[in-house]
């Protein structure tokens, strides 16, 4: 990846957090998705503005619209392991 790549991170947890501080740092374009716009209050304090899009089913579609069609270079996606029924 170069400079000015699109990287998209999927939610505001610690783990989209951490790779949206190596994305700033490396020079890429950073789009985030949150639930919730008080989520967003981290990435909106930074210097470096991400594009922020509200987190919905087909997320794809705000991304490629941000980025006039092309979509994202890297996306990282977070997800949790289903709860464990083992006490």
């Amino acid at each position: 990846m170069q400079p000015g790549d699109t990287v998209v991170l999927q939610g505001t947890g610690g783990v989209s957090i951490f790779g949206l501080q190596f994305a700033h740092a490396a020079g890429y374009r950073t789009l985030i998705t949150s639930s919730s716009d008080e989520k967003l209050a981290a990435p909106r304090a930074w210097s470096r503005p991400s594009r922020e899009l509200r987190q919905e089913p087909e997320w794809s579609k705000p991304v490629r619209a941000a980025t006039g069609g092309i979509g994202a270079d890297l996306i990282i996606e977070v997800g949790a392991a289903a709860p464990s029924s083992r006490a």
